[in-house]
């Protein structure tokens, strides 16, 4: 059900495609703009989350664990363990920089997290990028955005990006009445969807100190797809509660002795992977 309403969004919006007009980019404005006061009113949220794979065949295995994430500083911490309590993966980030410890390899790969984007240097069920992507929804200039449809309060907008000159649909989200966002997808240049988020039961989970009125929405079950893989990721979360404080010193993970270390390559949109050298003048 989730996938059928989400295509529809994805077809509507490819039908209206088109470069951003000024006028378009002024209607987007608003309804970004309640996207972005819903998502700035937490500093953190912690809960326990139950996490479901499903393979392209259609075998499944889950995980459960805590979340830990922190927006200011996009930090996060995840520690998925079996139903023998044994460290599946853990996954940490700080800003852009991410670790994803992986225990039947026995080795921590260490990045930037958009570099992974164009990398196939790890192989697992989830994109770690993806799972960074369907936590929140990332921020939108409006000059970026156009809508492609309205109804009560909500719509749907296109997002675009320009590559080489030629501008394309790079996203397409839907926002509610409220200013959450149910509905993501990410595509690639060729128009091609690459990642669908849906996100479901969006519940009132409090607020911080001295700001009560303004609520805090988070959506307690949200589904991760990945078309080109068919594979499929749903994260059940419970006992989510608001952080009103930074992290801090953060935390410091240990990992078992023998762990083997992969920084992964930089990339570059135009070079590739491992660009050359800036030379010097």
């Amino acid at each position: 059900m989730l996938r059928q309403a989400a295509a529809g969004i994805l077809a509507l919006a490819v039908f209206f495609a088109g470069s951003p007009g000024l006028q378009a980019s002024v209607a987007a404005a608003p309804y970004l703009r309640k996207a972005e006061i819903q998502r700035y009113r937490w500093l953190g949220i912690q809960a326990e989350a139950d996490l479901k794979f499903t393979s392209a065949s259609g075998q499944s295995a889950s995980c459960s664990g805590r979340l830990t994430y922190y927006r200011l500083e996009e930090r996060m911490l995840l520690e998925c363990l079996n139903a023998r309590r044994e460290t599946l993966f853990i996954f940490s980030t700080r800003e852009m920089d991410f670790e994803l410890y992986l225990a039947a390899d026995k080795t921590v790969y260490r990045g930037n997290i958009f570099d992974l984007e164009d990398s196939d240097s790890i192989s697992s069920h989830i994109k770690p990028l993806d799972l960074y992507r369907s936590l929140k929804s990332m921020p939108v200039l409006p000059e970026q955005a156009a809508v492609v449809s309205e109804s009560r309060g909500a719509a749907v907008l296109q997002i675009y990006q320009t590559w080489k000159g030629r501008s394309f649909i790079s996203r397409v989200i839907s926002i509610t009445e409220r200013g959450d966002v149910p509905y993501e997808s990410y595509l690639d240049r060729e128009g091609r969807e690459t990642l669908l988020i849906s996100r479901d039961r969006f519940t009132d989970i409090g607020s911080v100190p001295k700001r009560k009125e303004e609520r805090i929405y988070f959506p307690k079950q949200i589904l991760i797809m990945n078309p080109k893989e068919n594979t499929r990721t749903e994260i059940l979360f419970s006992s989510v509660k608001a952080l009103s404080k930074t992290s801090g010193a953060g935390w410091v993970i240990q990992f078992p002795e023998g762990t083997k270390v992969w920084e992964l390559p930089r990339f570059d949109p135009e070079w590739g992977y491992n660009p050359p050298p800036a030379s010097s003048s």
